[in-house]
């Protein structure tokens, strides 16, 4: 359950945040989220680099952790130079070469786990996107964050835990050594039971069977105490990938895994279920939806799942938002009956239970969002067939990265959703590039879904951003990621 938003916090003196924002609508709440820089829209920018499946550990150099208060005013609560003591980032660099990822609060409010990847800009250039970034040398480590008081607790170091039961040697710059020449990545923390935490690591340097580039490390999930100690892998299946472990209300975590037994697509990348302990794993959602990603998931508070779909790579981790049950009256899966139709209309094999789709204006598919009275059609707005309908900041864009939040009405039996909202194609298909209906680039927002109900789809007269989604905050020169 992705969970950065904030309850009350009595007594609290902040200091001024930063100014600038296009939009801000405060919460009645505090809410954190991260902001990463944003070099433009047009074909004289570079665009933005968001994890995904295919590189899940190269996010964008410079992005911060930014409380939201409720009178509206923002504060960067990390990086910060008092903590420069606690990081790798070197001394005679600023802390703009590294970069915040994956907050998670914990249940009480009061602390808030983070990654923090050293410095981005300290890469080796063999382990990574051959058209895209690569690994850092200086990986990336987990961290807790103390809300009121604001000590910051390291949680994990760089170790390096290899398997050298076959005499293979790991000492970094020596000749003929098998270490990776990179860092170690430990990422995606999630507060569990037992005051455990539960995240993933690249610390036993495996490679994926299946990987796409050399920039993709095993990544496996493994628990320790909210301190740090007593580490220990709980997930032993984890051959390939296990990303973004999110702790569910019945005390097991939900997480994205490339274990693909019996599928017969490598880019599918299911939503799995495992208890904390690393026993009782099975399947959630995604089995049967060839070449989509079921990825970046949070649990409403009546139990129900809100998941991103997209295509890896060409999206930035965005697409559309589904809901389903957890636990429904009887099955979990419907019909393998159904004749699979890219899921527009529901026609999903084993999808589950009451799923819905809560973003019907958007495609999870590798196309641009689709034009205003083209939301059926996203590959006949695409431009690939003839003339665009639209031109692109008319296109409905795409979603990622949901969080459960409070009710916004202030009404306890309510639950809001919060999401990241890129207007436009939010697609860089290097097809679509060429064809020029892949502009703007990718501009992260924040938005809110009102009691994460489906969004209706406005009439082919409305371009653009449906009214449905309530704009939170949007700042003109940053990225906003990770509500």
């Amino acid at each position: 359950m992705r969970r950065c938003t904030l309850f009350v916090f009595g007594g609290w003196l902040l200091a001024a945040g930063a100014a600038g924002a296009d939009t801000v609508q405060p919460l009645p709440y505090e809410l954190l989220y991260v902001r990463a820089p944003y070099a433009g829209a047009g074909p004289a920018q570079a665009n933005s680099v968001w994890p995904d499946t295919v590189r899940p550990l190269t996010p964008d150099a410079g992005a911060q952790l930014v409380l939201l208060k409720r009178d509206g005013s923002r504060e960067v609560v990390f990086p910060l130079e008092r903590y420069r003591g606690q990081i790798d980032t070197p001394a005679g660099k600023p802390l703009a070469a590294g970069a915040v990822a994956d907050p998670n609060v914990s249940f009480d409010g009061r602390q808030v786990l983070f990654t923090w990847y050293h410095d981005l800009t300290a890469v080796n250039p063999q382990r990574g996107d051959p058209e895209g970034p690569s690994l850092s040398t200086a990986g990336a480590d987990l961290y807790k964050l103390d809300l009121t008081t604001r000590a910051l607790v390291r949680l994990t170091t760089q170790a390096l835990t290899p398997n050298t039961g076959n005499g293979a040697r790991f000492e970094p710059g020596v000749a003929g050594s098998n270490h990776p020449r990179i860092g170690v990545f430990n990422t995606g923390g999630t507060w569990a039971p037992g005051r455990r935490i539960v995240f993933t690591s690249s610390r036993n340097n495996f490679v994926p069977p299946k990987a796409f580039n050399t920039g993709q490390r095993v990544m496996q999930l493994f628990a320790m105490d909210d301190d740090g100690r007593n580490v220990e892998p709980i997930g032993h299946l984890n051959l390939a990938m296990a990303l973004h472990p999110q702790v569910l209300l019945d005390g097991r975590i939900a997480f994205s895994s490339w274990e693909e037994q019996g599928l017969r697509d490598v880019r599918q990348f299911p939503l799995w279920v495992i208890g904390p302990d690393g026993r009782n794993w099975h399947g959630l959602s995604g089995f049967a939806e060839p070449f989509l990603v079921h990825h970046f998931m949070t649990q409403m508070p009546g139990g129900d799942l809100v998941v991103t779909r997209y295509y890896n790579l060409n999206n930035n981790g965005f697409g559309d938002l589904i809901r389903y049950p957890l636990d429904p009256a009887g099955p979990d899966f419907d019909s393998p009956q159904a004749v699979f139709s890219d899921g527009l209309d529901g026609k999903i094999p084993f999808q589950r239970i009451e799923q819905v789709r809560l973003t019907p204006f958007t495609t999870p598919d590798d196309f641009p969002a689709p034009c205003p009275g083209w939301e059926d059609n996203a590959y006949g707005s695409s431009g690939i067939e003839g003339p665009a309908p639209c031109a692109g900041a008319a296109r409905r864009g795409k979603l990622t990265h949901p969080a459960a939040a409070p009710s916004s009405a202030g009404d306890p039996a309510r639950a809001d959703l919060l999401a990241v909202y890129a207007a436009g194609p939010a697609n860089h298909n290097g097809i679509y590039v060429g064809l020029g209906t892949a502009l703007p680039w990718v501009h992260g927002t924040i938005v809110l879904i009102p009691d994460g109900r489906p969004v209706a789809v406005p009439s082919a007269g409305t371009p653009g951003k449906p009214p449905g989604l309530v704009t939170v905050v949007a700042e003109d020169g940053y990225n906003l990621q990770w509500p």
